[in-house]
Formats: structure tokens, C-alpha cells, sequence
């Protein structure tokens, strides 16, 4: 009678996992108003994006095409000082961590989003704030554990599949409180 419930929001290095099934249009948009949420700490933002191999450059293609049509409208601003001192952290990080600038969107917050950076890599193991994108590419489903569980937590995950047997395999195996697959509507 004396127990509570209780939620824990303890990170925010989220991932969307993107399969090579999935319907690429879709995943993308979902993925970028999913990036866009850093109001409120962060709790649905996506930060690190996993691509299959073989799906790269056509996700690459969509990614670049509706990074272009993004209204600066809606990236908004980093809601307090802070967060705005520590987003400029993680642009200096980024140089030291070898990061490939993939996008960079001009406005009051840029979209950052870098690529081939490894999962050791200081800016994989914070927390962050703000509207940044790590995108990695995978080959196996079965390397994703590994790759997801060696980070700092994360609180959601959201996967694109149509891979019933994968959808539950994968969420036995990952180290997340909450498992997305295929969303449509923002959770």
C-alpha cells in the first residue's frame, strides 16, 4: 500500500533505428520532428540515428531533401541560457571528436548532424541538449544491442521495420525503458 510509481527520465541519447524494410519517407519526417523536441529535457528526442547498410544513401537522399524544405520556424530556440553555453560545447566536442559535419542548418539553433563518428566517441557518451543528430550506419540487427546498450541510457528507442520476428527479438535486447516501432503520430 505504501508503493508509488515512479518515472525516471534519466537521459536523453534516444534512438531511431532504421531498417532497410522501412518506408523511407515516413521514418524521415517522424525522425526529424522527433529531433526537434528539446523543450521539455528531451524526453522523446531523437539524438542518434541507425541506418542498415545497404538502406544509407537512399535514407541519406530523403534526409538531405526534407532537411532543405524544414521551415526555420520550427527550429525555434534553445529555451534557457544554458542550454544554448552547453550546445556550443558539443560544436567545440565535435572537432576534437572528428566529427563529419553531415547538415548544418543556419538560424537561431542549427540543425547539427554528424556522421561517421564511432560509438566511443565523447559527444555518443552525454547527454545532450539540443537539436543534434549523430547518424551511424549498422549491417546486422544483430550488432545493435551492443552499439545502443554501451551508451549512456536511453529512454526511448523507435524502429522502423516490418519484421515482425526482429520487432520482438530486438526488444528483449535493448536497454531502453520504452520501445517504439513504426510511429506515426508523435508519441
Amino acid at each position: 500500500e505504501n508503493q508509488k510509481r515512479i518515472a525516471s527520465y534519466m537521459g536523453v541519447n534516444n534512438a531511431a533505428i532504421v531498417f532497410s524494410d522501412a518506408e523511407v519517407r515516413g521514418s524521415v519526417e517522424k525522425i526529424l520532428e522527433l529531433s526537434f523536441d528539446f523543450h521539455l529535457h528531451g524526453r522523446t528526442r531523437v539524438n542518434r540515428v541507425l541506418i542498415q547498410e545497404k538502406f544509407l544513401n537512399e535514407f541519406k537522399a530523403e534526409f538531405d531533401g526534407q532537411i532543405e524544405k524544414l521551415d526555420s520556424e520550427k527550429l525555434g530556440s534553445l529555451p534557457d541560457p544554458f542550454l544554448k553555453s552547453e550546445f556550443k560545447t558539443y560544436l567545440e566536442q565535435s572537432k576534437k571528436d572528428r566529427a563529419k559535419i553531415h547538415v548544418s542548418k543556419s538560424g537561431s539553433v542549427p540543425l547539427t548532424v554528424y556522421d561517421d563518428l564511432t560509438n566511443c566517441s565523447t559527444l555518443h557518451q552525454q547527454n545532450l541538449n539540443g537539436p543534434i543528430l549523430f547518424l551511424q550506419s549498422f549491417k546486422y540487427a544483430a550488432d545493435l544491442p551492443k552499439v545502443l546498450n554501451s551508451g549512456s541510457f536511453a529512454y526511448r528507442a523507435y524502429i522502423w521495420t516490418n519484421d515482425l520476428i526482429r520487432i520482438h527479438k530486438l526488444s528483449t535486447q535493448l536497454e531502453v525503458s520504452q520501445i517504439f516501432f513504426n510511429p506515426k503520430e508523435f508519441l
